[in-house]
């Protein structure tokens, strides 16, 4: 058996290719998702140092409490 094969004019087939690049390219949205991804890493970051300074400085703002004993 032989297969009929029936070319295409070549300017559908540009058009094929163009499409299919197109295509492609809207799949991949790594730019966006890079860019969220490097936000959210950077908000991380900026919390984590945020709480290691707070519970740094912590004993800094506490008030001493002081006990005096009384001897008898």
């Amino acid at each position: 058996m032989q297969r009929s094969t029936t070319r295409l004019p070549s300017s559908l087939l540009e058009q094929i290719k163009d499409s299919e690049g197109t295509s492609n390219s809207s799949k991949h949205r790594s730019k966006k998702t890079l860019s969220r991804k490097e936000s959210r890493k950077q908000l991380r970051a900026e919390r984590k140092h945020k709480k290691a300074e707070f519970f740094s400085n912590h004993h800094l703002k506490r008030t001493p409490s002081v006990k005096t004993y009384q001897t008898f």
